[in-house]
C-alpha cells in the first residue's frame, strides 16, 4: 500500500519519464534476448540462455540450439529443429527445447513490440496528457510484461528442466535468460507506473 501510495503522489508527467527510461530498457533487454534465437556458435556462447560449466564439461544453450565442449576438447554444434526427430537419446530434449524456443522467441518479439509502443507512446504523454492514451499506455506495458514473462517461463520451465534430468551437472541461467529475466521485471515496475500515472490523471 505505501508503494501505491508513493505512486499516486508523483506526477503524471515524472510517472511517464521514469516509463520512457524503464521501457527503453526493456526493448532493449528483449532485443538481446531475441538474438538467442541465432544459431551460431559464437551467439550460443555470449547470449546462451541455458549454461554448464562443471567437470570439464561446457554447454551454452539459446533458443534455436546448443554448442558443447567436453573434457577431452571435443565441440559440437546441434540445433534444436535436426535431433527433435526421435533417432537419438536426447530427443526429448530437443522436441522440448524446439518447442519452447520457437514459442519464447515469438513471445519475446511481441513484448518488444508492446515495449516500444509505451516508449513511443509514455514520451507523447510527458507533454500532451491524455487519459485514454494513458489508459492504453497502461495496457501496453501490461501486455508487454506478460508476453515476456510467458515467453520467460515457457523456454526456462519445461527446456531447462530437461536440460536438467539430461545432464548430471549443475545447470545455470545464462546471460540471455538473465537479461530478459531483468527486462520483464523493469516492464512490470513501468506498469505499476502507468497504474500511478493513471490514478494520477483521473484525480
Amino acid at each position: 500500500f505505501q508503494v501505491i501510495y508513493i505512486l499516486i503522489t508523483m506526477s503524471q508527467s515524472l510517472l511517464n519519464i521514469l516509463s520512457v527510461v524503464f521501457s527503453i530498457c526493456s526493448f532493449v533487454f528483449f532485443l538481446v534476448g531475441c538474438i538467442g534465437y541465432a544459431s551460431g556458435e559464437r551467439t550460443m556462447k555470449n547470449v546462451a540462455w541455458i549454461t554448464i560449466n562443471d567437470n570439464g564439461l561446457k554447454v551454452w544453450a539459446d533458443l534455436a540450439g546448443l554448442f558443447m565442449r567436453d573434457p577431452s576438447g571435443g565441440t559440437g554444434l546441434y540445433l534444436f529443429g535436426n535431433c527433435a526427430d526421435g533417432g537419438n537419446q536426447n530427443s526429448d530434449l530437443c522436441s522440448t527445447c524446439l518447442k519452447d524456443g520457437n514459442a519464447a522467441f515469438a513471445l519475446i518479439i511481441i513484448a518488444t513490440v508492446f515495449a516500444m509502443v509505451n516508449v513511443v507512446m509514455s514520451g507523447i504523454l510527458i507533454s500532451a496528457p491524455n487519459s485514454m492514451m494513458q489508459l492504453g499506455n497502461m495496457i501496453s506495458a501490461f501486455m508487454a510484461g506478460c508476453f515476456s514473462l510467458i515467453g520467460f517461463g515457457l523456454f526456462m520451465g519445461d527446456c531447462y528442466i530437461e536440460f536438467d534430468h539430461t545432464f548430471s551437472q549443475a545447470v545455470h541461467y545464462g546471460p540471455g535468460a538473465i537479461i530478459v529475466l531483468l527486462g520483464l521485471l523493469m516492464m512490470w515496475v513501468t506498469f505499476f507506473f502507468q497504474v500511478g500515472a493513471v490514478a494520477v490523471g483521473s484525480k
